[in-house]
């Protein structure tokens, strides 16, 4: 990162192109030796030496001899190298998945990535589906169906979103999630996804796990909710406004007072008519005015 040591010097004095230094750094990647961070701007982290010189755990060959050359086909431009087969052979050996149904894993990596995707990535995705109890052939087709099945809705959620392109893996997943195990409409999530304010998929997740949590499931619902706390936003800002307060966040607010005092009856107009009462009574704050609604 310092002026000495950057990567536009690296390529003049190595006399290499950016990509070349690149692909470089990502064999030595596959080898264990360094990290990719980022690559752009690329940043690199080197590991330790004396942990790879570690011996590597011996397989008999026979044993992959058919995943190997399976392996390899998928990646015509580049030979993969010892340490990356030896990764594919840890996992499967530790997680019972079948060759065959790993290679149908890295086949849709490649799908989705291209053929420059690394096993760091693949392996991810791969354990990912073992925890779901993806271990077969017929497993993996059943998990490929159902992200096709979904495609039609991910458009849809894209649109709301005002995404271009197509949908990351983990997007995918989270699709699966909320149709799948929290049993949500896709006019529900596409309706919410229209109405939150930052458009992402993590900003969609978390609002659906809060709606989730709150048993608020269809899109009736989510509109009842939103024109409620949309009500409560404005009332909050009413007495505040009355009281003589500020806040910059209203969240806390609504949650401490305005809710509890909505649930105990009391309507805006009447509320209205309590801060008024207190700000001549020289009662200028949230928690004042809370012990006199306690009064009456």
């Amino acid at each position: 990162k310092t002026d000495e040591n950057s990567f536009e010097l690296m390529t003049k004095v190595l006399d290499m192109t950016s990509d070349e230094i690149v692909s470089a750094f990502a064999f030595w990647q596959d080898n264990g030796l360094v990290e990719i961070i980022s690559r752009s701007p690329l940043e690199i982290k080197y590991l330790s030496f004396k942990q790879n010189l570690k011996p590597i755990k011996k397989y008999k060959s026979e044993k992959f001899a058919d995943f190997n050359a399976g392996l390899q086909k998928l990646f015509p431009d580049r030979m993969l190298t010892p340490n990356e087969y030896n990764e594919y052979y840890n996992f499967l050996d530790g997680s019972h998945m079948e060759q065959n149904a790993l290679l149908m894993v890295v086949q849709y990596c490649i799908n989705l990535k291209g053929v420059t995707v690394r096993y760091p990535y693949i392996l991810t995705v791969a354990r990912s589906w073992v925890a779901d109890g993806v271990l077969t052939v017929d497993d993996v087709e059943n998990k490929l169906n159902e992200y096709e099945t979904q495609s039609e809705d991910m458009r849809a959620v894209l649109k709301a979103l005002n995404r271009k392109g197509g949908a990351e893996l983990e997007e995918k997943q989270m699709l699966l999630k909320w149709t799948k195990n929290w049993g949500y409409e896709i006019s529900a999530i596409v309706y919410l996804a229209k109405h939150i304010k930052s458009k992402t998929f993590k900003k969609l997740d978390a609002t659906l796990d809060e709606y989730y949590r709150l048993a608020i499931y269809t899109e009736n619902q989510m509109k009842d909710y939103l024109t409620r706390r949309e009500n409560l936003f404005n009332l909050a800002i009413k007495i505040n406004k009355t009281l003589g307060v500020f806040y910059e966040s209203l969240d806390n607010v609504i949650e401490t007072y305005t809710v509890p005092w909505t649930e105990k009856g009391f309507d805006e107009d009447t509320l209205l008519k309590i801060a008024h009462y207190c700000f001549v009574s020289g009662v200028k704050n949230l928690s004042g005015m809370n012990a006199m609604v306690d009064k009456f």
